[in-house]
């Protein structure tokens, strides 16, 4: 049993890891998956407040290990699925200190026990902490979630190779908790339109993240994996170039995070790096963002792993969607001129 209070696990990967269910990467099968869950759902008939000991939260039993005492932060990714979010947790998950709840929003979201996005409490918050811990030590791949070792970026040879290199190191206390679920959790701050700027003022540990894939190649991956499906908008496809509109609304996400930022007046709560960005640098900066010792043996081992192969959509020759990308680009972000330069960097001219 492990002790309470100590998020340890043996970081040795599973002999098996199931395979991706192909049929579950259609637009129609992400239908029901990907609708914000509507606020009149969030019923706790099966929940009570004021009893005592682990308590029945739908199937799940909570008996937590991990503790919002302990966390010196909490950090939700934000913006849209196939950008960079599953590498970014899966090298953070290897950090001694760090723990990573990948997906799990279909069980988070409709429940008022677990969901301290909306009428935050600090027992909300609590028992959303309890669950995370210990659902990243199982769960299951795919949107049911759990542990970030289930996921696709430890199929690949340099995650595996990052997580043996650290596998004989002793885990510590838990001082960071990361939620992997952007889109879900994106949609759902608008739909609910959470009151982000009080969220922050309410709880000093929390913090939003961004990691920005080569926009081209992020709207690209959301129409071969059907997760187009997240942005919501039912003629998104209708189009003669269903790319076209695909890219302007990965483009949006950016903007609506930056607007986020802006309107919080803490923008130090906010963090977002760029693809051309990965490496021990970028590393390092968001280690000291989730207030993370920079453990020299953590960055040895799970740098090479940070890493993008390939050079992107800068490989491909179709210069009507570089030349669309650019003028995206130039007309969305001319109030941040840091964030336009940064993002035309993907489109060399």
């Amino acid at each position: 049993m492990r002790p309470r209070g100590w998020h340890s696990r043996v970081l040795a990967l599973p002999a098996s890891t199931p395979a991706p269910n192909e049929s579950s990467s259609r637009c129609s099968r992400r239908y029901n998956e990907c609708r914000p869950y509507p606020l009149a759902r969030m019923t706790s008939a099966n929940a009570d407040p004021g009893a005592s000991g682990p308590q029945e939260i739908g199937a799940v039993t909570l008996a937590a290990d991990l503790m919002p005492e302990q966390l010196e932060s909490v950090c939700l990714l934000l913006g849209p699925y196939r950008s960079l979010t599953t590498l970014t947790c899966a090298v953070l998950s290897l950090h001694p200190q760090c723990v990573v709840l990948n997906h799990a929003g279909p069980r988070i979201q409709p429940n008022p026990r677990l969901n301290f996005l909306v009428d935050y409490s600090p027992d909300k918050f609590r028992e959303f902490v309890g669950f995370a811990g210990r659902e990243s030590d199982g769960g299951a791949r795919g949107q049911h979630g759990g542990d970030i070792r289930l996921s696709h970026a430890f199929d690949f040879e340099a995650m595996r190779q990052a997580a043996a290199k650290i596998q004989d190191s002793p885990r510590e206390p838990a001082k960071c908790l990361v939620w992997k679920d952007s889109h879900m959790v994106t949609n759902f701050l608008r739909s609910a339109q959470v009151d982000v700027p009080q969220l922050l003022q309410r709880n000093e540990a929390l913090r939003f993240l961004l990691p920005i894939r080569n926009p081209i190649d992020c709207a690209l991956s959301n129409l071969r994996t059907g997760h187009v499906a997240f942005f919501g908008a039912p003629d998104l496809l209708s189009g003669q170039r269903p790319i076209d509109a695909v890219l302007s609304a990965v483009l949006d996400e950016i903007v609506w995070f930056l607007g986020l930022r802006d309107a919080s007046a803490q923008p130090e709560r906010f963090f977002l790096f760029f693809q051309h960005e990965l490496g021990r640098r970028v590393l390092e900066k968001m280690l000291d963002f989730l207030r993370l010792r920079p453990d020299e043996a953590y960055l040895a081992a799970v740098t090479d792993a940070f890493r993008v192969a390939g050079g992107g959509y800068k490989r491909r020759k179709d210069q009507r969607l570089l030349g669309l990308y650019a003028s995206l680009v130039t007309r969305k972000f001319d109030r941040h001129p840091a964030i336009r330069d940064a993002l035309l960097e993907f489109a060399p001219r």
